[in-house]
C-alpha cells in the first residue's frame, strides 16, 4: 500500500490510500474557514472495517496541522462508522443538534431531524 495524492493546495488537503491500481480510501479537508478544516473520508465498501479510514484520516490531519490548521469533526449520530473514526482519532465532544430542511416554494419547514 502507498499514499497517493497526499497533497495540499492553499485551501484543500487530500490523501488517498491505494494498493496496486485500487483506491482503498480517500480523505479530504477544506476549504478552511478561519484555519478550521472538517475532514471527510470515504472507504470502498469492500475495504471497510480494516482501519483504512482511520489511517487515511490521521494522515490527512497531520497534513492539515503541518499547514498550521486545526480540524473538527461533524457527523450525524446515525453515521456510526464516522463517529467511531472520530473517537479513535481523539475527538471527544459530542453534541446533538437539530437540522431543519426548508421548502423553497412556500418557505415552510419540510421536516426536522436530530443529528
Amino acid at each position: 500500500m502507498c499514499w497517493l495524492g497526499c497533497g495540499r493546495t492553499t485551501r484543500v488537503c487530500n490523501c488517498c490510500l491505494i494498493r496496486d491500481d485500487d483506491i482503498l480510501c480517500e480523505a479530504i479537508a477544506g476549504p478552511s474557514a478561519l484555519s478550521l478544516y472538517e475532514p471527510g473520508v470515504f472507504t470502498q465498501p469492500t475495504q471497510r472495517g480494516k482501519g483504512y479510514g482511520t489511517m487515511t484520516t490521521a494522515r490527512l490531519i497531520h497534513e492539515v496541522e503541518a499547514l498550521g490548521g486545526q480540524t473538527y469533526w461533524n457527523c450525524a449520530k446515525q453515521n456510526v462508522a464516522s463517529a467511531a473514526i472520530a473517537r479513535k482519532l481523539g475527538y471527544r465532544v459530542e453534541k446533538e443538534y437539530r437540522c431543519m430542511v426548508w421548502n423553497k416554494d412556500n418557505n415552510e419547514p419540510l421536516h426536522m431531524q436530530s443529528v
